[in-house]
């Protein structure tokens, strides 16, 4: 997918002529940082660019200030993340998992809803509802055991488009592989690295 180069908002500086000590700036950043979050959240995944740009083009009533044009940067840069991620990987549906793990209950929903609050597997809110990664299953559609031990240490319920992004970003204590790419083979590796994660900075 080709995106085109953008400024970044930290290096162009603040529009001339921003409106210093604004009183109501703080309540208009925290309006905008809640809209973005529903934006993202709502967002199809399978969205073009042309999607995204009119995501984009929707919070632009907003006070043309730096804090805004850096608010929308991030929005743009997590909703083109978000879409590459779900493009990258198989993303299931409950359906899905229902049927790969050969549950016989009468709702096809039940699986990934109870693995998914027993803290087993990752969910993650998307504009076609739920959908959860495909490299986090066995062959025979049962969570690879060790997702659990890494959701819990990464706090998957707090932030779980934030795990997502962990498991797809280089880990230099897994040689630069994805924790996503190494889960099936070597889990425990995955499960430290998650560990070293949240380990307290010195």
């Amino acid at each position: 997918m080709a995106y085109e180069e953008m400024d970044d908002p930290a290096e162009t500086g603040p529009p001339s002529g921003q409106a210093q000590g604004d009183q109501g700036g703080a309540a208009r950043h925290a309006a905008l940082a809640e809209r973005v979050m529903q934006l993202i959240e709502a967002t199809n995944v399978a969205a073009t660019d042309a999607i995204l740009e009119k995501v984009i083009e929707l919070l632009r009533p907003l006070p043309d200030d730096e804090l805004t044009e850096v608010c929308l940067y991030q929005a743009r840069l997590s909703l083109r993340w978000q879409t590459d991620f779900c493009q990258t990987y198989a993303m299931l549906s409950a359906k899905q998992i229902h049927e790969l793990a050969g549950s016989t209950s009468a709702n096809a929903n039940a699986t990934a809803t109870r693995w998914a609050k027993q803290g087993r597997i990752l969910g993650l809110p998307t504009g076609r509802g739920l959908r959860y990664p495909g490299f986090q299953f066995r062959s025979d559609g049962r969570p690879v055991p060790e997702m659990e031990a890494v959701l819990a240490t990464l706090e998957a319920a707090e932030d779980p488009w934030g795990v997502a992004f962990w498991m797809d970003t280089e880990n230099a204590l897994l040689d630069g592989r994805k924790p996503a790419d190494v889960l099936q083979d070597h889990p425990q590796s995955v499960v430290e690295a998650a560990q070293r994660e949240m380990e307290p900075v010195a």
